[in-house]
């Protein structure tokens, strides 16, 4: 079984405007929030959550608008901190395909992990709890 925990960082309404109510319909009712004034989501009530996991997380799977810059820097911040970094791929953007797939050069580079929508076949997200963490920023 595969677990885990949801956590999404915002940037204040006030420069991005709302979370998409088509992507906050499809979360768990638990899904934690938390807003960020930096381009990652690594900031200290995020990595706390992390760290209050009932089971210690170790892999990090990433989802997200502005590959080269947020998914990114997110990236980069957790895989200082030893994290094993996934990124779905079908579930990162950027505003233009050039910056997309060059933040996913980036990633790979920086030895984190592409995975694509095949990689998800057995993953069932009935089974969602408080193990493990899918990173949406």
């Amino acid at each position: 079984m595969i677990l885990f925990a949801f956590l999404c960082t915002k940037v204040p309404i006030s420069g991005l405007g709302r979370t998409v109510e088509d992507l906050k319909s499809v979360l768990p009712e638990e899904t934690k929030f938390f807003e960020k004034t930096l381009f990652s989501m690594c900031v200290p009530q995020v990595l706390e959550e992390m760290s209050h996991s009932a089971k210690a997380v170790t892999d990090v799977i990433l989802a997200g608008i502005e590959c080269h810059v947020c998914v990114l820097q997110t990236t980069l911040d957790l895989l200082e901190k030893n994290f094993n970094v996934h990124i779905a791929a079908d579930c990162v953007s950027s505003r233009n395909l050039i910056d997309r797939f060059g933040g996913f050069l980036f990633h790979v580079f920086s030895s984190a992990e592409l995975l694509v929508q095949d990689c998800f076949q057995e993953v069932r997200f009935e089974e969602v709890s408080s193990s493990g963490s899918l990173c949406l920023d």
